[in-house]
């Protein structure tokens, strides 16, 4: 089966690639204090005062407990004008932003923060224009007018102008330029050391110093930055190391294939995926690819598909070398790891007798904070059938009086999804416009004590505060899917397809949702009460994968299908060296 696959990013996880002559050491700079800083001299490049691009390295730390950080960059934030990153960990989004006093232009962007790897930003002010480029791939842009944002502030890193959002991780090869860099000339000096002296570069701190107060600037001006609590740290992962494998070659590193809107790590089962960044090495004119390439190719026509042996823990090889004939062959070798993925079963309600009876509730009738979680996929919206406007989804009592619940429709031609909690016929619902465009969507209500809440593929898309008493009745406590009940009634039937039902008993926050929406589960993690993943594509029993063992059963003629691929299972610990497919 050959499927083909878009917006792939093909971007090292190892930079700085040189020669064996041009080697540095693994030395980075490491903020892991609130109070570690690193900042120029103040009132430098007076003429930077619109087109500028600025680039940087950095790996995150994500269990610091802060919720924002700033990166590098100069005022910015605060209405203070420049220019900087900053990166929001609890939304996993970076963003680029060019500012004059109030007045700014920003793009933020999702950003693969939890992967605990080196990503590289870009962010480019083109006259009105200002772009955030990551990992060598351009991902959105802001246009507005907003003047010069020259500024006689600190040039730093490690925090913003009020130094009130430290960062915490690594951050190595700052670079700034004084123009408008293009994609192209991003992703060509992403993977190499500067030598200090390119045209229009006016500050260059590779933080490799390994020892001292002092990151150098590489550049003529030697614009130093002065290091406070800032410590230096060995990364091997992060190629400044350079140690050549063997006499002759330039050096190697694995290349990681990224999603560029979402940065999800969905493995496909397909063979065939599109390149839209091929980093080359400093100094190979040739690539090959195979175990043992069959012909090199110019580096200057890269491939836009890659062909992949999809066996499991196959391995795609990319060779870089030199083959001009004056220069001894050198050769680089990236390794690309394919881990494949079979979609799974769902369960798909085709008419008004089918729906699944998932037991009672009782065993957690003192649950208040809750989380409930459900893929869906439809294209008949409720208001389409001519029986009922509503399709109750997944829940408890919901659409009665006690209980909670997601459901599609509603009395007047909605085609909103909600979700539902109530208490003795006192109702609090929040709901989203849903697109019933027969692809897969994730719902998420969340009850966190009087605040109900839905997230939609993620992201919170509406909250509603009122005070509700207990949620369970005894009478009323089957949980379902594709049906509500009330005292033996059955009503509000769901036409649609659902897998991955999950039922938590807290209140789950956006970044925990987002952390895990696309994985498969085991079962028994915290909090986890109920897991039902709809994937068993035989019988009538659906499996509960949660400790209590509160299995499922079918009524009424069901269908499996088996086109859900939104969510894969983790590679093991340690992942494989190299890369992975990850496909939005």
């Amino acid at each position: 089966m050959k499927t083909m696959m878009t917006s792939i990013i093909l971007a090292c996880t190892f930079v700085c690639i040189a020669s064996a002559q041009a080697q540095r050491g693994n030395a980075v700079a490491h903020f892991n204090r609130p109070k570690a800083t690193a900042q120029t001299a103040t009132d430098l490049w007076p003429d930077l005062n619109s087109n500028m691009t600025l680039t940087v390295w950095v790996k995150v730390d994500t269990a610091s407990g802060v919720d924002y950080m700033g990166v590098a960059g100069r005022g910015w934030l605060d209405n203070a004008t420049g220019f900087g990153f900053t990166v929001d960990i609890k939304g996993a989004r970076a963003e680029f932003e060019t500012r004059v006093g109030n007045t700014y232009a920003a793009i933020d962007k999702p950003f693969p923060l939890r992967d605990s790897a080196w990503h590289h930003l870009a962010g480019v002010r083109e006259e009105d224009v200002t772009k955030l480029y990551i990992d060598g791939v351009f991902v959105g842009q802001d246009t507005k007018y907003h003047g010069p944002n020259a500024s006689a502030l600190p040039f730093r890193l490690g925090t913003n102008s009020g130094e009130k959002y430290p960062f915490f991780g690594e951050i190595a090869e700052v670079q700034l330029w004084d123009y408008a860099r293009t994609e192209t000339e991003i992703r060509a000096d992403m993977f190499r050391c500067l030598s200090g002296d390119e045209p229009g570069l006016v500050g260059y701190w590779p933080l490799d110093e390994g020892e001292g107060l002092i990151a150098a600037d590489k550049t003529p001006a030697g614009n130093h930055i002065t290091l406070s609590n800032v410590s230096w740290q060995e990364d091997i992962r992060f190629g400044a190391s350079l140690a050549a494998p063997d006499a002759g070659w330039l050096g190697w590193w694995p290349l990681a294939l990224a999603e560029p809107d979402t940065g999800n790590k969905r493995f496909s089962r397909s063979n065939s995926v599109d390149v839209t960044a091929f980093p080359v090495p400093a100094g190979a004119d040739a690539y090959g690819i195979g175990a043992e390439p069959s012909a090199w190719l110019p580096v200057s026509t890269p491939p836009q598909t890659l062909e992949l042996d999809t066996s499991e823990n196959a391995l795609t090889v990319v060779w870089f070398t030199n083959t001009l004939a004056a220069t001894p062959p050198r050769r680089s070798v990236a390794t690309i790891t394919y881990a494949p993925f079979e979609p799974a079963a769902e369960f798909r309600f085709v008419d008004r007798s089918t729906w699944v009876e998932m037991g009672r509730i009782g065993p957690w009738q003192d649950v208040t904070n809750l989380t409930l979680q459900v893929w869906v996929k439809a294209d008949i919206p409720p208001e389409n059938d001519p029986i009922t406007q509503y399709g109750a989804i997944a829940g408890c009592g919901f659409l009665r009086g006690s209980g909670f619940g997601l459901y599609a429709g509603g009395p007047t031609g909605s085609t909103n999804v909600h979700f539902w909690t109530g208490s003795a016929g006192d109702v609090a619902q929040v709901g989203k416009a849903f697109p019933f465009d027969g692809t897969w969507h994730n719902l998420t209500g969340v009850r966190d004590e009087d605040v109900t809440r839905l997230y939609f593929d993620g992201e919170l898309v509406g909250e509603v505060t009122k005070p509700l008493g207990s949620l369970h009745d005894p009478k009323d406590d089957l949980f379902l899917l594709a049906l509500s009940w009330d005292s033996g009634t059955y009503a509000w039937p769901f036409r649609g397809s659902i897998a991955e039902v999950r039922l938590w008993d807290f209140a789950r926050t956006e970044s925990e949702i987002q952390a895990d929406m696309r994985c498969r589960l085991v079962g028994d993690e915290p909090g986890l009460i109920a897991y039902w993943p709809l994937d068993d594509a035989t019988g009538t029993v659906v499996r509960n994968l949660a400790p209590v063992p509160r299995n499922g059963t079918f009524h009424g003629q069901h269908s499996w299908d088996c086109t859900f691929d939104m969510t894969f299972y983790p590679p093991p610990p340690p992942p494989p060296r190299g890369t992975v497919i990850l496909v939005k």
